[in-house]
């Protein structure tokens, strides 16, 4: 099953470990009855907020070039659902943040639409 989940990190993290700590019943093919919990697997639609003029500069930080080809298809209906321009190519990576094991795969972009001032509305 896939959703979409949006809230602040520290509640999306208690729901999660609120699913994860579920547990159900599991006939295995050798006839034994057993309790197994639900697995929670993250693939996460993250939304970055920042001045528009540092685009090069988060670009160079995140690198969101990763090349899935089986997701592809998707994010390209993805971007044109939520009216997405491309992101900007060939930033170098001078100031890359560490992503071991992390594919960042770029979406796309456009302005916020509200008029952010001093950081998070309250």
């Amino acid at each position: 099953m896939y959703l979409a989940l949006r809230a602040e990190k520290y509640r999306l993290e208690r729901w999660k470990n609120d699913v994860s700590g579920q547990y159900l019943r599991y006939d295995d093919p050798s006839g034994q009855i057993d309790k197994v919990a639900i697995a929670v697997r993250d693939i996460q639609l993250v939304e970055l907020v920042f001045p528009e003029p540092q685009l090069a500069t988060v670009c160079a930080i995140v690198q969101p070039y990763g090349s899935t080809q089986f997701l592809q298809k998707w994010i390209f209906r993805l971007k044109s659902l939520l009216g997405l321009d491309s992101i900007p190519q060939n930033v170098p990576d001078a100031r890359r943040i560490g992503n071991l094991n992390i594919e960042v795969i770029g979406i796309g972009i456009k302005p916020d639409g509200l008029n952010w001032v001093g950081g998070e509305r309250l």
